[in-house]
């Protein structure tokens, strides 16, 4: 998403289709876009832009993103549930 918006190319898009984990991070933009104050413009605007200072690397809504969303991660292991 990020790459897109930084490409001009996000709001491109008529129609967004996901399946399986694309489905979490589809749903994931089209809340932060109905939130947003600004809409789409201001989402790209979020995702385009590059943080100044290091301790704030991302806008919120990518470190929620990146944070709670390790259960779509497997857990690799001998006695993982995932194996």
């Amino acid at each position: 998403m990020q790459s897109l918006a930084r490409a001009g190319l996000l709001d491109k898009f008529d129609y967004l289709s996901t399946v399986s984990g694309g489905g979490y991070v589809g749903g994931w933009l089209a809340a932060w876009t109905h939130w947003n104050k600004d809409g789409l413009p201001g989402v790209i605007a979020e995702l385009s832009s590059a943080r100044e200072s290091k301790l704030e690397p991302e806008p919120d809504p990518i470190f929620y993103l990146r944070n709670f969303s390790n259960y779509l991660t497997p857990r690799t292991g001998l006695l993982s549930a995932d194996s």
